[in-house]
């Protein structure tokens, strides 16, 4: 991904979402939970990309 300037969202998430974020958070699979966020929403554009259903 290129370095492009973020801009800030706030979006709402069901409990077991930011649960499963701090846990790849605490475990260092993710920088953040907004890298976490990032990272899911990305590889499911690069599925949809490809045909895949993800």
């Amino acid at each position: 991904m290129e370095r492009v300037k973020k801009k800030s969202l706030t979006v709402t998430l069901s409990p077991e979402i930011i649960e499963y974020l701090e846990k790849k958070v605490k475990a260092k699979e993710f920088a953040s939970m907004a890298h976490g966020v990032e990272l899911c929403v990305f590889k499911y554009m690069e599925a949809e990309k490809k045909g895949e259903r993800p």
